[in-house]
This record gives C-alpha cells, sequence and structure tokens, in this order.
C-alpha cells in the first residue's frame, strides 16, 4: 500500500512538471499575438492619419474598430492597447507631422464600432 501511495505520488508530481512545461510557452505565445494584434492596429491607423495629412479638405475615411476589448488614444501618437488591465497588449505608433494636426480623441471599443477621420483645412477630426 505504501509503495502504491509512493507511486501515485511521483506520478502525480510528473504529470504536473510536464503540464506546466506544455502550458508555460502557450501562454507566451498567446501574449505575443496580442502584442503584435495591438501593433497592427496601430500602425493602420497612423497609416490613415498619414494619408488624411495629405487629402484635400473634405476628405473623410472610416475605420473599424476591432470587436475587441481595446482603447484607442490618438494624438502626435497612435496608441492602441488591447484587453486593459492585467494581461493587456500595448502599441504605441507615431504619425507624420505635418500641416494638418490630429484633434487628440479617445476611443473605448466596446463603445463605438467604427471611427471617422475627417480632413479639414489644417487638422484632422477623428469622430467615433
Amino acid at each position: 500500500m505504501k509503495g502504491m501511495m509512493m507511486f501515485f505520488t511521483i506520478l502525480l508530481l510528473v504529470t504536473a512538471i510536464v503540464i506546466i512545461a506544455a502550458y508555460s510557452p502557450l501562454y507566451q505565445g498567446a501574449a505575443q499575438a496580442g502584442q503584435l494584434s495591438a501593433e497592427r492596429y496601430a500602425s493602420e491607423i497612423s497609416g490613415i492619419i498619414n494619408i488624411m495629412q495629405q487629402s484635400p479638405p473634405g476628405t473623410s475615411h472610416s475605420y473599424e474598430l476591432p470587436d475587441k476589448e481595446c482603447i484607442l488614444t490618438l494624438g502626435d501618437r497612435v496608441t492602441m492597447t488591447l484587453s486593459p488591465g492585467e494581461k493587456e497588449a500595448k502599441a504605441s505608433v507615431g504619425t507624420i507631422q505635418y500641416a494638418a494636426a490630429v484633434v487628440p480623441a479617445r476611443f473605448d471599443c466596446s463603445e463605438h464600432d467604427q471611427i471617422v477621420f475627417e480632413r479639414n483645412e489644417n487638422i484632422i477630426i477623428v469622430r467615433g
């Protein structure tokens, strides 16, 4: 009976070590995927702003926000934060500083499905 208890204890420890070793890379991969998504969204929006700066007044463009929990902050930089809180992924990308400045804004993806960029004379306004 004592031998069976030792066998099951060792089996339990080995199983726990294997599970922890297998789970760790998966968790890191998920965190890295979130970071890459945040970088992609920030780069896309920065590109839109850069193109809008070269566009004539009256130009507008709509952009669909991700169907995820996120916060988008616009200004001199575009900052996208996915899953704000404990396991957040955050990326910040600059924009070309040109004649048209971006009016600072902040959007919560849970409140807005899309945003609209509007180029006026010397500013780019973003509305949710």
